[in-house]
């Protein structure tokens, strides 16, 4: 907001972050930290690289997994309102706890409003 010509006058600009329903979660991305110190590089913790963003998880569909007959994997649809870059090297956790791994390559899919990755649901 900003005061304009006079003491009444003022003029206010916003701008809609909801722009769906169900975009009611907020969920962090985080980036993995990778210790290259041993004979391989492995994931040593995660910190967050984007904090807060609104957005919402949505189940896209189940496959069988073909390695094995017993287990499907579930891939979720993750959508968020700030344009964001995630490679298989980031991660996505909601603010109930639930943690989404990106496969790799990161499928993505952007507009002027919202961004979309698929994802699934990391074993608890």
């Amino acid at each position: 907001a900003e005061r304009l010509r006079g003491s009444t006058r003022y003029r206010c600009e916003s701008r809609r972050v909801v722009i769906r329903r169900d975009l009611v979660e907020w969920i962090d991305l985080e980036e993995a930290i990778v210790d290259e110190s041993g004979p391989e590089p492995v994931i040593a913790g995660w910190r967050v690289a984007r904090p807060a963003m609104r957005g919402c998880v949505t189940l896209i569909r189940t496959e069988d997994d073909l390695l094995t007959t017993t287990e499907t994997v579930s891939i979720y649809s993750i959508t968020v309102t700030e344009p964001i870059e995630a490679t298989a090297n980031h991660r996505f956790r909601t603010h109930v706890g639930r943690i989404f791994t990106l496969s790799s390559p990161v499928v993505q899919a952007g507009g002027d409003f919202a961004w979309t990755f698929e994802a699934t649901l990391a074993a608890a």
